[in-house]
């Protein structure tokens, strides 16, 4: 039965990941659409609405797709085996979310250079307002704020390297929702610096999608130019801090993962319920910043 509950779980975090990638680009925009501002009196225009459909269309197809070969391939290996399938199928449907977004992206700006939206006379005071003198400004919070992701890396690091000598000669190499190991390996150096590799490789993606944000193009409303920057420091400084407390929760959760399965084996059964209270967390996060910003940000 506890295997059956894993099952439903994984397949849970899977439908989770179709509907925010699907359905938070287009969402609640009522200015544009894929971070194109447009007329609001074309936001109903028959290409545009071609575009967004195609992209839910292609976004839903691959998602389901993907589910389907997740969901088979639970219930035919083993937990170990699954859970590894799992991440690369996740990855795989990131990656493809990301690249119809910018296609998308693209096609609205090709639509709306094309049918000269942002020329129309009637729309002259609506146009977006680019101001190059800000590209580079800092609107968002110290990047220095990383260096505390550093040191927790570098903590990981010399724990496991501290307490290696004191490890099983064989160590878990994954668990069910039970907190049971369902696989071993012997113990060596590569095995248990993996995490820290995992833990790098949030940090820096995470600092990918920060500079992002940081030195994206900075767009004013000439109507209210003070009012509309001041919306879009709040927006880069609440996302930008919450890309940091990401990456932190989630090198967190390494962290602890390998001083349960390492360290003390003896709390290995609360491992799991160590990573659904952080899963809740970012997911309750996540909606609720991304609920606030599209009713009090909209710029």
């Amino acid at each position: 039965m506890p295997q059956i509950y894993y099952i439903i779980l994984k397949t849970f975090i899977f439908l989770i990941l179709i509907l925010l990638f699907t359905f938070m680009p287009i969402g609640r925009n009522t200015k544009g659409a894929f971070g194109i501002l447009l007329p609001p009196e074309n936001l109903k225009d028959k290409s545009l609405l071609k575009i967004k459909n195609l992209y839910r269309y292609l976004s839903v197809a691959a998602g389901a797709l993907l589910a389907c070969v997740n969901l088979i391939l639970c219930l035919s290996t083993e937990t170990a085996v699954s859970d590894v399938w799992m991440q690369l199928l996740l990855s795989a449907y990131c990656v493809w979310a990301f690249m119809i977004y910018f296609m998308a992206r693209k096609a609205v700006q090709a639509l709306k250079k094309r049918l000269g939206w942002s020329n129309a006379a009637t729309h002259q005071m609506h146009q977006e307002f680019i101001d190059p003198g800000f590209t580079e400004s800092s609107l968002t919070l110290s990047v220095w704020w990383f260096s505390a992701h550093a040191a927790l890396i570098a903590s990981t690091a010399a724990l496991l390297y501290f307490f290696y000598p004191h490890m099983q000669g064989y160590l878990p190499t994954g668990i069910d929702i039970a907190g049971k190991a369902t696989g071993y390996a012997p113990k060596s150096l590569n095995l248990i610096m993996l995490l820290v590799l995992v833990q790098i490789l949030i940090t820096l993606l995470c600092i990918g999608v920060y500079n992002a944000i940081r030195h994206s193009r900075l767009r004013l409303d000439p109507v209210d130019a003070e009012s509309s920057l001041a919306k879009s420091r709040r927006f880069r400084i609440l996302w930008s801090g919450y890309i940091i407390a990401l990456a932190f929760l989630l090198d967190i959760a390494v962290v602890t993962a390998a001083q349960f399965m390492y360290i003390t084996p003896q709390l290995l059964p609360m491992t799991p319920y160590l990573m659904g209270g952080i899963l809740i967390i970012i997911v309750a996060l996540t909606l609720f910043l991304g609920y606030y910003t599209s009713r009090h940000n909209r710029i």
